[in-house]
């Protein structure tokens, strides 16, 4: 009786054993779930803080963004050139590391032959400042190749946690119009004119393009010419017209005049005035076997003061190529720098010396010089300034004659490879110049802004902005 108490007792100490074992067992499970889910819900906390803090920098970056466009919504044409920084040609770590944007907004730092970039660093300026937060706004442009794009890079960082966002935003800046697809192509004639060209007076050059082309209006066929225009062998076959013939081959404009005058009859602008502005049999200038271009009897014949601006320059207005120049001139760009000035805007004789062998533009590069109102009306003999001496142009050269053929009096003796513009007609176009076409002039003009953008307004470019 004795040994099956002692084994009932045994059994009952071993189930003891085995149910504290059970509960022990079970108690640790229970605290490592406890653990387990406790670890969870901080981790879940603490990517709920990053999450929080990420955003926050994002806002703060974006809102480093808005500054910058705000700020340039509120200059004017002249001061949206102000503040930038040209990064040097030589030694310009220290500007980029200062200025730029970084490599990865996209934005390009080298300096070459055809572009000039530059920077500013507009963390300082009042309102970019958030609690917490050191905001970093950088803009970058390329001031020759596209002078009216700019590059936003915002970079926020808290000074607690050290969380860090970047948002990088493309605008546009109304640095310029809309320029007019002749002048992209180069397709003006050498000289373009606001009124009548004096044939009486001086021995000056006009060489049109040297490709032949079909009658200038009456060709609406297949047409091939082939030949050389300036040796006067243009020929050509195939259908010019329904009724017609190739044989209306011959050079393309020498002269296009906008505006025909009434200086042959009293009795207002006819038939013989048309014909005496476009005579130049007597070679004075000679055109070289080039077309003269002239309106029909029945356009306007008022000068309205800005006819050839439009055709030149289009929608871009004459404050905005002024500071372009201002900006050119104030980044230290000339003749003879790398990369070049491309715009020239003169208001008076000595504003450039034109003296000595000096060439302007290239063959590749060519440039827009502008005598302003300024220079035309205090020049030699009250009229545009003379351009002397053995100088050679590559590019567009614009005289503000304001419908003052007196403003236009004499030339010169340079050599423009381009166009050259009258805002009148030309008086005694004396001189030994010599005017050559030039297909490439067309990229001295900034680029017009996309077709739907306003040219006239700071915006952002759709699809440019990105976040890192």
């Amino acid at each position: 009786m004795k040994n099956l108490t002692r084994f009932w007792n045994g059994k009952r100490r071993q189930a003891g054993v085995a149910a504290l074992f059970g509960s022990v067992t079970l108690v640790l499970l229970a605290s490592l779930a406890t653990i387990y889910g406790s670890r969870s819900v901080q981790f879940e906390q603490m990517d709920s803080n990053n999450q929080y803090w990420a955003t926050q920098a994002h806002e703060v970056a974006q809102s480093g963004v808005e500054h910058a466009i705000a700020w340039f919504k509120s200059k004017t044409v002249t001061t949206l050139h102000a503040d930038w920084v040209t990064v040097p040609a030589t030694n310009p770590t220290s500007t980029i590391t200062a200025h730029c944007p970084g490599a990865a907004s996209g934005f390009s730092t080298t300096r070459d032959s055809t572009h000039l970039p530059q920077c500013f660093n507009m963390s300082s300026q009042t309102g970019v400042a958030v609690t917490g937060y050191t905001v970093d706004v950088r803009l970058g442009r390329d001031m020759i190749a596209s002078p009216n794009f700019a590059i936003i890079q915002s970079t926020s960082t808290n000074t607690d946690n050290n969380a860090r966002a970047t948002v990088v935003q493309k605008i546009y800046l109304p640095v310029s119009g809309v320029t007019p697809d002749d002048t992209k192509t180069g397709a003006h004639a050498p000289l373009v004119t606001n009124g009548c060209v004096d044939n009486n007076g001086g021995s000056n050059d006009i060489y049109p393009s040297d490709t032949c082309v079909c009658s200038i209006g009456t060709c609406t066929g297949s047409c091939t010419c082939s030949g050389s225009c300036l040796a006067g062998t243009c020929s050509g076959s195939g259908s010019c017209s329904s009724t017609g013939s190739c044989g209306a081959c011959q050079c393309d404009k020498a002269i296009d005049i906008l505006r025909l005058q009434d200086l042959v009859s009293p009795t207002g602008v006819d038939a013989a005035d048309k014909a005496h502005c476009e005579d130049f049999s007597n070679n004075k200038p000679n055109i070289h076997n080039g077309n003269v271009d002239t309106p029909s009897l029945a356009a306007s014949t008022t000068c309205s003061g800005d006819m050839v601006w439009k055709e030149i320059f289009g929608t871009t207005s004459k404050q905005q190529m002024e500071a372009l120049s201002d900006a050119q001139e104030a980044a230290g760009l000339d003749n003879t720098t790398n990369p070049k000035r491309k715009v020239y805007w003169v208001d008076s004789s000595s504003t450039i010396n034109w003296n000595g062998n000096q060439t302007f533009g290239s063959s590749a590069e060519s440039v827009i010089i502008i005598f302003s109102a300024d220079a035309c009306n205090n020049g030699p003999g009250g009229g545009c300034p003379k351009i002397n001496g053995n100088i050679t142009i590559y590019g567009t050269v614009y005289m503000d004659t304001q419908c003052d053929d007196e403003k236009s009096e004499g030339w010169g003796s340079a050599t423009i490879h381009g166009t050259v513009a009258f805002e009148s007609g030309i008086n005694k176009f004396v001189g030994n110049g010599a005017i050559r076409y030039n297909g490439n002039t067309g990229n001295a003009f900034p680029p017009s802004p996309p077709p739907v953008y306003d040219a006239n307004a700071v915006q952002r470019i759709s699809g440019s902005w990105k976040d890192f």
